[in-house]
């Protein structure tokens, strides 16, 4: 859960509102009273970065003697409702600046992308749980990471739904907080196991950046079949060998007179390398650059979602 939630109180635009220190909102009759069966509800709720607008939720709906109150999300704009989407089982909701929402849903395990209007622009769903939420404050990109077994991050245009593909958690334990910043006139995601502004009493290295991942299409490195290679480490690239190329080799790599070509194309001497990986995916989250050749003619970019399952 967010560490900036709010709890909201909505009500009937046409009652009085005494307490206005909190946060409230009002609802117009007309527009919204089947959300709003009983003139006034409580929320929990998330506001954009600008603070405009508040994303809040409900994540169950209930039976009243007035009235059913439905499951769903409710969007506030300067204290207005101005959108609700009936959906069950919503857990969290995060607004953009622009009134896009990025939410949590289904217990924990489907992402869910609507514009300010209440359309749908995506439901994607996991096998694994997931774990934390963010939306870019401009409202163009969100993030979803997810549990165990795929323990990922992974990233979506909103606009159109795209998929920009997923990057693999560096750390152990599962993350529970991640933020779009930007570093030059890039956009990063980073990671945390727990959130910069958190209360929580922990040791302060929890609260530290785990990973800056660029908001780009994603490498997809489980479809690199084959050995990652570092001819020489003080260049700092690795090279991709595929699986096609091994197979022509007939016993142990690092012996003399073997020669691979790697994907851009140059031949190493595996025994003289400095660094042979046998999973690329290692190599992906090294110290060394993918080699950029290797890169265009090997690497692999997902249109639709990876997930890692077992």
């Amino acid at each position: 859960m967010r560490d900036d939630k709010v709890r909201m109180e909505i009500c009937d635009a046409k009652d009085l509102i005494y307490d206005k220190t909190g946060g409230w909102a009002l609802f117009d009759s007309e527009s919204y009273r089947s959300f709003f069966p009983d003139r006034c509800r409580d929320f929990y709720g998330v506001p954009s970065d600008d603070g405009q607008y508040i994303a809040c939720w409900a994540e169950d709906g209930r039976e009243y003697s007035s009235g059913y109150e439905p499951a769903g999300i409710c969007l506030v704009n300067s204290h207005k409702v101005v959108q609700v989407i009936e959906v069950t089982g919503i857990s969290e909701a995060v607004p953009g600046n622009d009134g896009t929402i990025a939410a949590l849903g289904d217990r924990g395990d489907t992402f869910y992308l609507f514009d300010s209007s209440g359309t749908q622009l995506l439901k994607e769903s996991f096998e694994s749980n997931t774990a934390a939420l963010a939306i870019s404050p401009d409202g163009q990109y969100a993030a979803v990471a997810t549990a165990f077994p795929d323990n990922a991050v992974h990233i979506y245009k909103t606009k159109n739904g795209r998929y920009l593909g997923r990057t693999e958690n560096v750390s152990t334990s599962v993350l529970g907080h991640l933020q779009f910043t930007s570093r030059g006139d890039k956009r990063i995601v980073e990671t945390y196991n727990i959130g910069p502004d958190s209360t929580l009493d922990v040791d302060p290295r929890r609260k530290e950046v785990l990973d800056k991942i660029p908001v780009e299409a994603q490498l997809d490195a489980m479809q690199l079949e084959g050995i990652a290679i570092v001819p020489d480490s003080s260049i700092g690239e690795w090279h991709f060998i595929p699986d096609e190329v091994l197979e022509e080799v007939d016993g142990a790599l690092r012996i003399p007179g073997v020669e691979l070509v790697m994907g851009c194309g140059e031949k190493v001497e595996p025994l003289t390398a400095d660094l042979i990986i046998d999973d690329p995916q290692n190599a992906v989250k090294g110290e060394y650059e993918f080699c950029e050749e290797c890169k265009s003619s090997s690497a692999a970019y997902p249109v639709t979602k990876v997930e890692r399952t077992r």
